[in-house]
């Protein structure tokens, strides 16, 4: 899979959501570098000019009979309209499970870790969920 293109799409979806546009509007994302021979970093650049980067710093899969799920920890870090960036962590928890021969049915949740300024004093917070989806892969 290319993370690139999904991360892309997602970007896409994510503003077509917000501002209630379905279908033809144009890309949030100019362009995208992401390599399989490193698959753990994302550079994303966004159509008004600022860049987002996704950093994989931690990673586990645990697959059984009939499911598979994997978490993931990110380090993203998003410039501003002033080039300033901005850290935060995230974390990816996704779980695949076969409903039939050629669909998979799987729940993701993505949680917001924190970050920030660790000089500003805002102490540690409990996780928040950013988003939880369902999502279906069919072939």
């Amino acid at each position: 899979a290319d993370r690139g293109f999904n991360q892309a799409e997602l970007e896409k979806a994510i503003v077509q959501t917000v501002k209630g546009e379905a279908g033809g509007s144009l890309s949030p994302v100019q362009s995208y570098e992401w390599a399989q021979s490193n698959p753990n970093d994302l550079k994303i650049i966004l159509s008004d000019g600022t860049s987002k980067e996704i950093k994989v710093t931690k990673r586990a899969t645990e697959r059984t009979d009939d499911t598979v799920s994997f978490s993931e920890f990110q380090r993203l870090t998003q410039e501003d309209q002033r080039g300033v960036p901005v850290i935060s962590a995230r974390r990816v928890v996704s779980k695949w499970k076969l409903v039939e021969n050629s669909k998979l049915e799987g729940m993701e949740i993505i949680y917001d870790m924190g970050g920030g300024d660790p000089l500003a004093g805002t102490g540690t917070k409990a996780a928040a969920v950013l988003s939880k989806s369902r999502l279906y892969l069919v072939r």
